[in-house]
């Protein structure tokens, strides 16, 4: 019996040591690094972050372009040390590389080099650098990802429009109930933007956004059709049937 896969939702806590030891030694004085702080005890400190990441919060997933250091040579550390992680139980372990995408070109050679080191996806940042994701400047990207198979995975909170990142009404505790407006957005951009017409075989996976909230999304999608579709050519929802995954919260 083919036993069904598991998943952690994108998340490994990386070691203490793993940007100074993976990353390039012309960086490794800049290097993320693990702290014992008063308040917070253990924490990643990285330049260029106000605020130190506490070790229990920490996860790599759903990061802003903004908020990368070093010219991406931290996330190449990461991928360093996840392919030898996972290289203990190659037939049990599949990491997803973590990809910059400061330009398109840098996305494309970043999957390509994710796909030579064993990955089986990638995890992209909520909000590229350049335009958004529907511009066609992204196409190459897209491209690549079909041709090397690798789907596209983005995390909750993943964006600037969820309720962790942005201004939460009320109680704090109410912002946690709308961190899947991130993954939502990226659903709409890819699929009211055009991109899965332009490539059928992309994959886009939504990460630890829950999936109960899907079926009425679609119903959304094809009502905006029926009633003013001027907005759009066709119903949407096949393309969401076709291109989209989701995983719960574990």
């Amino acid at each position: 019996m083919i036993k069904k896969p598991i998943s952690a939702d994108s998340h490994i806590t990386e070691p203490p040591h793993c940007y100074v030891d993976y990353i390039d030694p012309e960086f490794r004085n800049r290097a993320p690094r693990m702290e014992r702080l008063d308040k917070i005890r253990d924490a990643f400190v990285i330049e260029g972050l106000a605020s130190p990441i506490p070790m229990g919060l920490v996860a790599a997933a759903g990061k802003d372009p903004s908020r990368i250091t070093t010219h991406g040579v931290a996330f190449e550390a990461y991928n360093r040390w996840l392919r030898e992680y996972c290289g203990e139980a190659p037939d049990r372990l599949y990491g997803l590389a973590q990809v910059s995408m400061r330009t398109p070109e840098d996305g494309v050679a970043e999957i390509l080099r994710a796909k030579e080191m064993g990955f089986k996806g990638v995890m992209m940042p909520g909000n590229p650098a350049v335009e958004d994701y529907d511009s066609t400047v992204y196409d190459k990207v897209w491209a690549a990802a079909v041709e090397c198979d690798m789907p596209l995975s983005f995390h909750t909170p993943t964006g600037k429009s969820d309720g962790l990142a942005g201004q939460t009404r009320g109680p704090r505790i109410n912002g946690f109930l709308s961190i899947i407006r991130g993954c939502q957005d990226v659903m709409g951009t890819f699929i009211f933007g055009g991109v899965f017409d332009r490539f059928p075989g992309l994959k886009v996976v939504c990460v630890e956004a829950d999936a109960g909230w899907v079926p009425h999304y679609m119903y959304r999608m094809d009502h905006a059709y029926k009633r003013p579709r001027y907005w759009m050519k066709a119903p949407r929802s096949s393309a969401c049937r076709a291109g989209i995954s989701g995983t719960t919260f574990m």
